[in-house]
């Protein structure tokens, strides 16, 4: 019996491995992978067959002369005081 016990929980381990091993591999818990953040986003509103009667372009692509140490948020580095 204990046998048996111990032979389905090694199988019902291993079943577990082999579905989660690649989903480990392959997810974003992989360290070589790098946050891919959306710089630039273009929208139009129109009905088809016409030109668009609504357009608009947000870029916020950081330009190759300023590196990325240089770039801050303004709203991230003042500090606010909280009166209660």
């Amino acid at each position: 019996m204990a046998l048996k016990c111990c032979i389905g929980s090694c199988l019902v381990i291993t079943i577990i491995g082999v579905i989660w091993f690649p989903l480990f591999l392959l997810s974003s818990a992989n360290p070589a992978l790098k946050p891919n953040p959306v710089l630039s986003c273009t929208t139009e509103i129109g009905i088809s067959g016409f030109s668009p009667f609504y357009a608009a372009t947000v870029d916020r692509s950081i330009p190759s002369s300023v590196n990325e140490e240089q770039v801050t948020i303004p709203c991230l580095m003042r500090a606010v005081p909280l009166s209660l």
